[in-house]
């Protein structure tokens, strides 16, 4: 039986990686909803633009009506434009996401993903021109992130909700944990019966 929601999940800089736990834990939704991973490949020299069509091309192979965004991280800055482009998606979630502020960006970091400035500046700029682009998403921020300062990962008209941690990786694990699949519900009895 086909599950009634599909989720994309957009996985940050440090997530890529099929065996480590986090990425372990999300192929552990397969049981429960039609899971869609993209893999950015932060650390490559592809351009933004190109990554972006790699995107697009992943959300528009999905044939579902109920589509959720899971991104984290870096790949907060991406769902952004899928979310502006695509106004179908059910709901978008950012946990402890990187949305807006390209100067808080270090040089280790664009180093390692030479793609993530003119992501996060893309994204920051839908961001200021559209300040109801959020009315689709939840925000999922720590406590305190140590990595992503947390005025980088807001979202006007968003749901927020403060995940009980401290720290970026710690923070992502308990909002995937405990709060993240349990926003991810089939709301009318269609979607629960797969109609």
């Amino acid at each position: 039986m086909a599950h009634p929601v599909t989720i994309l999940y957009i996985p940050g800089l440090g997530n890529t990686d099929p065996t480590s736990l986090q990425m372990r834990y999300i192929a552990t939704w397969r049981k429960k909803y039609n899971l869609v991973i993209f893999e950015p490949k932060w650390s490559s020299e592809e351009s933004y633009e190109a990554k972006y069509s790699r995107l697009v091309a992943c959300f528009n192979a999905i044939t579902s009506h109920n589509v959720h965004v899971v991104a984290v991280s870096a790949g907060g800055s991406l769902a952004t434009r899928l979310l502006s482009e695509f106004t179908h998606i059910k709901k978008a979630h950012f946990v402890s996401t990187k949305v807006r502020g390209i100067k808080s960006i270090g040089i280790a970091y664009q180093k390692r993903a030479p793609a993530l400035i003119d992501a996060v500046l893309y994204s920051e700029t839908l961001l200021s021109n559209n300040p109801t682009l959020g009315e689709k998403a939840i925000i999922y921020r720590p406590v305190v992130d140590l990595l992503i300062p947390l005025n980088d990962m807001v979202i006007e008209c968003a749901k927020r909700k403060r995940v009980p941690a401290i720290g970026h990786t710690i923070g992502i694990a308990v909002a995937l944990l405990f709060f993240v699949k349990r926003d991810i519900a089939p709301t009318t009895s269609e979607e629960i019966s797969g109609r």
